[in-house]
């Protein structure tokens, strides 16, 4: 028996709704999709054409089918949901959920504009995909490579521009539907977050343990240790699937162990950036502000104005 998703985790990308589907996976009541970003709504708007670095491996991951997507929700637990982080991202897709899933409600997870589009660029890099090390530089060639077909993990800044989709998803389900945190309340206080949006999803307050959505395990971030090292571990995709058919389970967690040891932390301030671009960030984040009715200088260091980190 195929259902539709109670709650969808719509946005941000690297802001901590992986976590959060984990977390939420934990309660006793709540089923999560596998996969946890199915972004079925996203194959609507081109998802599986984007052309990045690693973006057509990710592509052959959505499901574009309608009743295959449907089979993906556990029809016996109480609450399912699915966490496909990208449709906030993507102009459009609040209405094409709404014209599907009236009744569906809507969490996001937000965090600091600049900050977020770091931590974007970072993965990109520690990942394999990212050749430029300049952040500054990457940001620079995002409308290009955006044009070009590059998928929402490489709009930088575009991606934490969040209000023009907030807006979207308000219109579509109105503010009853939405929920909003943010990574930064995440981390402040999980066991808060966790209760309410179990309380807003219908269910018990959740017993998932809190470490969940520590410090460290919300987007720690990273940058490569050795650009080399990082082109052996994360190869092509084509490779890594031939590999993966033929690799011992052994040998992989030797890989995935490697994975996590092949990064350090990002050095302060590697990047100068323009006080434009800086601006631009700002602007953003006030732009959240105004959506959600709130000032955001108190949880953001964008929305102050700073190059934030």
């Amino acid at each position: 028996m195929t259902r539709p998703p109670d709650f969808i985790l719509a946005g941000a990308q690297r802001a901590g709704s992986t976590a959060l589907a984990e977390a939420l996976a934990e309660h006793p009541d709540v089923s999560i999709t596998d996969p946890k970003e199915p972004s079925y709504f996203a194959t609507l708007f081109g998802s599986l054409d984007y052309s990045g670095p690693g973006d057509p491996w990710f592509a052959s991951q959505n499901v574009a089918d309608w009743d295959a997507y449907l089979e993906l929700c556990d029809s016996g637990a109480a609450v399912s949901g699915e966490a496909s982080v990208m449709y906030l991202a993507i102009p459009g897709t609040a209405a094409a959920i709404r014209e599907r899933l009236p009744d569906v409600k809507i969490v996001m997870v937000l965090r600091d504009p600049l900050i977020r589009a770091r931590s974007a660029h970072a993965y990109l890099r520690v990942k394999g995909r990212e050749t430029e090390k300049s952040f500054a530089t990457a940001l620079a060639h995002e409308h290009r490579r955006r044009e070009t077909g590059y998928g929402p993990m490489w709009w930088f800044e575009g991606a934490s521009d969040y209000a023009p989709g907030l807006e979207e998803y308000i219109a579509a389900f109105g503010r009853e539907q939405v929920f909003v945190t943010t990574n930064e309340e995440l981390k402040a206080d999980p066991a808060r977050v966790l209760a309410d949006v179990s309380a807003f999803l219908g269910v018990s307050e959740s017993s998932a343990p809190v470490e969940y959505l520590s410090s460290n395990a919300i987007n720690s971030g990273g940058v490569p240790k050795s650009e080399l090292l990082t082109r052996i571990l994360y190869p092509p995709d084509s490779v890594r699937r031939f590999i993966r058919g033929l690799a011992p389970e052994k040998l992989r967690d030797i890989v995935r162990s490697a994975r996590k040891k092949s990064t350090t932390q990002a050095t302060p301030h590697e990047d100068e950036l323009s006080a434009e671009v800086i601006a631009r960030f700002h602007e953003s984040a006030r732009r959240t502000g105004d959506v959600l009715g709130r000032d955001m200088s108190d949880v953001w260091p964008s929305a102050r104005g700073e190059n934030a980190e």
